[in-house]
């Protein structure tokens, strides 16, 4: 990871805080960061229209999870601005999750976009791809994506994007990808089943 950690701070990440909470393990913490840079887009857009359809349940639970992993990283700034958001959800102080919000959206923002070229990764340094566990993930998928379920998907999307794909399997899985990024439930399954069929037949 060597020069990536001292850009780190150019990002508003404490590596120290982020390291601490994985004894100190690069290999560990790296793939944190890279969950974290993968999943922001799908997760800011979910945060603002929660906000913006005045979804205060799904809202609270998608500022609560952005605390949890912006502390694991070292975003300290960034997880004490969502717990402050969690909070007023809680205490229904909706005035005040207005006046905050954007700002937030706006620092998340701000380091996922630092942290994306430092966390992309080639193919060539991906899982081989096995059809039977790519399989039950996708089988996974889709019933997340049918039951609405952005945490769960978003999470399965990250594994699957782990594998080494090419070709056919490739662009259907950033057509899953995407779709979930825009929030397109049904899109993302349906497209988890065309990628399912693909990889059936390899």
């Amino acid at each position: 990871m060597g020069n990536n950690l001292e850009k780190l701070s150019e990002c508003g990440i404490d590596v120290g805080v982020g390291l601490g909470y994985f004894d100190g393990n690069e290999a560990q913490y790296m793939s944190i960061l890279e969950e974290f840079s993968y999943s922001a887009p799908g997760r800011q857009k979910a945060i603002r229209q929660f906000w913006q359809n005045r979804d205060w349940d799904n809202y609270v639970i998608a500022v609560h999870s952005l605390k949890s992993t912006a502390r694991n990283i070292g975003a300290v700034s960034l997880s004490q601005r969502a717990l402050e958001l969690e909070q007023c959800g809680k205490e229904e102080q909706y005035g005040r999750i207005d006046e905050l919000t954007d700002g937030m959206l706006s620092d998340f923002e701000f380091i996922s976009q630092l942290l994306e070229p430092l966390c992309r990764k080639e193919e060539k340094d991906k899982k081989h791809l096995d059809r039977g566990q790519v399989s039950g993930l996708l089988g996974a998928l889709i019933a997340a994506a049918e039951d609405y379920d952005f945490m769960t998907a978003e999470e399965l999307i990250e594994e699957l994007n782990g594998f080494e794909l090419a070709g056919k399997l490739r662009e259907l899985m950033d057509k899953v990808t995407g779709a979930m990024r825009e929030l397109d439930y049904g899109g993302c399954a349906q497209a988890a089943r065309e990628l399912m069929d693909e990889s059936n037949l390899l």
